[in-house]
Formats: C-alpha cells, structure tokens, sequence
C-alpha cells in the first residue's frame, strides 16, 4: 500500500470507526438483553402497545386522569407522553408486541450514545488533534451509556430517565445552535428536540431541575457568544419563554395542580409509608466509600423471590463483578478522573465561559446525588422538614442521575483531553484510547451477558393474561375494576 493511500485509509477509519464502535456496542448490548418470548415489564412501566388508541386518549386529556379510580387529577403529566406515541405507534408496525419495549429502551440508549458523540466532540473538544477528536468523542459516547450511574436508571429504567438519558446531550447542544446562529433552523430544531425530551415530564420534578440547568447553562453559552452581560440576559429571558412556551401543554395542568391539588399528595398513603424509606435510603448512601464508587442506595434495594420465599439483592447478577478489585479500581479511577477534571476546569480558560455552567449545574447535581454526604444533617432535616420537598423531592438520586451521569461523561473526556495533550501525539496516545475504551467494558462486563436490565424484569405474561383483556374490552368504558 503507498503513502497516500495508507493515509487515506487511517483518515477514512479516524472519521468513521469511533461512530460505528459506538453503533454496534448498542447493537450488541440489545441483542444480549433481550429475552425471547418476554416483555420488558414491571416495576415503573407503561406499555401504550397494549391499547395503542386508549393511550393517546388518556395522553390527549391527560389532566384529569379518567383511569385512576372514578377519575383524579393527574399528579404526573401524563399528556407529556404524547409525544412519544409516534415513536410507539412506528414500533408496533414492525415489530411484535412484546419487543416493543425492549427496543425502544435500546433505541434510547443508541440516541444518548450518539447525541454524546457529537455533543462532545463539538463543543467541548477544543484543544486536541483532529485525529483524536472523534476516538474521544466516542468514549463520551460508550461511557456515557456505561457508566455506573447509567447502569442504575436502566436497570429498572422508567421510559421518562429512559427519554431524557437519550435527548439531553442533544437539547445542550441545540442551545448552542441558539447561540451562534439564532435563525429559523435553529429555532425550529430546538423546537423539535424540546417534543422529542419532553415525555420526561411524565415525572414533573426531573423537567423542573433541567429547565433549571438548561437556563444557567443557557446564560454563559449566550455570554460566551455575545460577550456582554447584558445582551446574554436578555437572550437567556427569551431562551426560558422559548421552553416555556414549547413545554406550556402539560406545565400548565400541572401548576394547576401543584396549586388547587398538591395536598393530595401528602395525603397519599402510599407516599406516607414510603416517603421516610426512601429519605433514609438517600441519607444511607451517602459515604466516602460510595462516592468514590458511584454505587448509590439502588444496590441495596431487594426484591422478594417466590419460588426461594427470601429477599434477594435487585443487582445479584452484579454482586460478583462488583466484589472484585479491579472493578472496584477502575469505578474510582473514572470517578477520580472527572472530578479532578472538574477542579481543572476552573482555571482552563480556553473552554470558554459556558464552563462556568457546567461548573454551577455540576456542584449542585454532586451535592443533590450526595447529599447524606455533602450535606450536614441539620440542613438536611430542615430542607426535608417541609412536607411539599418531602414528597416531591423524597429521593433526589432518581431526579437527577441522568444529569449527574451526562456531566460525569463530559469531565472524564476532558481527563482524557488533557492527558493526550501532555503524551503529545504519540504510541502513549494510542494506548491511553485503547485501555480507556477497555476499562469501561470491563467496568461493565455483565451489561454484556444479559444485566444491563434486571432479569426479574423479563417476564413471560400468563395467556390468561390478555384473554382477561380482551374480555374487559367487551365492558362498557364507564365500568371499573375493583
């Protein structure tokens, strides 16, 4: 092979390898995952392929939500789903009822792999070689699925931590096409990236927090683009009338609620009994030893076993994995190298002002993910003392592990960055992309052998089951079951 040819070939695998290494580890990861002849189901579920016509209706006049008892107001914003009912509605015309929720779980994972991919390279990596751009770009996008705090959503995922884990990078990156180059193309993709997120606000809490953070992150990107402070406030003004506005179908019926309703939901019993579990289960995790880790109170959650009669640990299949030196070496490793990447960030003036939110949205997602740790017990008894925060806000781990898990990426590809910048470019290069990428896979090796979703959430449904459906279907619609 000549010279000119030889670099057109490494040139040609440098543009497109890391982006189908990302690609096919999805590929791989699903095909692993899924069990044949099950649902993916139980635990926090929908599954609008059961009653496809019934789901956007409910969706549709999500306010009041018919199907709770004689009919309630709706705590959660279940019109926020309608949005991800085309998605449902494609899936069932090409495949079979019971892969459809498996699918789109993995279908999410691939967008959040691929969104990172690009958001990474294009915004943060500013100062390597173009040769390694894309390598790093695609460990974003590996450890961002990877990762162990990536792992505790999607293990008993919920499709709005699902939705959100696969558009956020994407919704980030579209502030900064607001930024640059305010016009109708812009514009409109904010639009439709804002519709695609926004059945996360099923679970309203996780919406507020974001609409939180895109605003600050929001702030300095405009002042980075427009370097006036003035002229950056009144972009950020218009950027939340923007969201707003877009979000304005479900966040109106649920401040309705959250003013004439709310003290439904410290009535609940169900959130009297588990209200106090999950506030200790938060303050519990919040060791050194965890924090160094990133395993949370999740690996300390059970479940009961019918056929042994005994609780088990929801992540068995991971205990033995877990137990071992080196995995347990190279979790804090990840974990020392994008907190020390953050701490480098402070002085690293070449990222530009939008590190300044990056560095404000991360040290209140570390304190919120941590906070039996960070947070002295005085001020956590009278944050929790309010009953609204009690109930809303009883386990700030689930509201804000997706960001938390998005900022960790962004800090250890920076890690990254900075140590191929000091190997300037040679085999130490090489190796440093090559053990990167092998640690993470290792780090989560039984993702790989069917663990990325709990076994138990694998279910083969009694025929009986969808015979006892299409009976109640029969029954008029103003009937209940009791």
């Amino acid at each position: 092979m000549n010279k000119p040819t030889h670099n057109k070939t490494i040139t040609f695998l440098n543009q497109h390898l890391p982006l189908v290494i990302v690609t096919m580890t999805v590929i791989l990861l699903t095909v692993t995952n899924i069990k044949p002849g099950t649902y993916f189901s139980s635990w926090d579920n929908f599954h609008p392929e059961f009653n496809l016509s019934l789901a956007v209706k409910r969706a549709l006049f999500g306010a009041w939500a018919t199907f709770q008892g004689t009919g309630a107001p709706a705590s959660q914003s279940q019109i926020a789903e309608i949005t991800r009912l085309p998605i449902i509605f494609a899936l069932t015309l090409l495949l079979p009822q019971n892969l459809i929720r498996y699918i789109f779980h993995f279908l999410m994972v691939f967008i959040g792999g691929i969104s990172m991919y690009f958001y990474i390279k294009n915004i943060w990596l500013s100062k390597i070689d173009s040769a390694y751009k894309n390598w790093v770009a695609s460990l974003g996008g590996i450890f961002y699925i990877f990762n162990i705090t990536t792992l505790q959503q999607f293990y008993i995922s919920f499709e709005p931590f699902a939705v959100e884990f696969a558009f956020l990078p994407l919704v980030f990156l579209s502030i900064h096409w607001l930024a640059e180059e305010p016009n109708k193309k812009a514009i409109l993709l904010f639009i439709i990236i804002q519709l695609l997120i926004a059945s996360y606000a099923f679970v309203p809490t996780v919406c507020y927090f974001a609409f939180i953070f895109y605003v600050i992150y929001g702030f300095f990107v405009y002042l980075q683009a427009q370097k006036n402070i003035f002229s950056a406030l009144k972009k950020t003004v218009l950027l939340v009338f923007l969201i707003l506005f877009i979000n304005s179908y479900w966040l109106l019926p649920n401040i309705y609620y959250a003013v004439h309703n709310a003290y439904y939901v410290q009535q609940s019993r169900a959130n009297q009994l588990f209200d106090l579990e999950a506030l200790w289960s938060v303050r519990e995790a919040g060791t050194i030893d965890n924090f160094i880790t990133g395993l949370h109170f999740i690996f300390n959650w059970k479940h009961f076993n019918f056929k042994t009669f005994q609780h088990e640990y929801n992540f068995q299949a991971w205990g033995k994995h877990l137990s071992r030196g080196l995995t347990i070496f190279l979790l804090v490793i990840f974990t020392l190298a994008s907190h020390l990447a953050f701490i480098k960030l402070f002085f690293d003036r070449q990222k530009g002002y939008k590190r300044w939110g990056f560095i404000i949205i991360f040290l209140f997602t570390t304190i919120g993910i941590w906070i039996g740790l960070f947070l002295p017990d005085k001020i956590f008894n009278f944050i929790y003392s309010f009953g609204i925060l009690q109930n809303s806000i009883r386990n700030l781990y689930t509201k804000l592990s997706t960001i938390y898990s998005f900022l960790l990426t962004i800090a250890f590809c920076l890690s990254i960055e900075s140590l191929l910048i000091a190997f300037k470019k040679n085999i130490y290069s090489i190796l440093l992309i090559i053990v990167s990428f092998s640690a993470i896979f290792y780090a989560s090796l039984p993702s790989f052998t069917g663990n990325f979703i709990d076994q138990e959430l694998k279910i083969a449904y009694p025929q009986e089951y969808f015979e006892m459906f299409a009976y109640l279907q029969t029954k008029p619609n103003y009937y209940r079951v009791l």
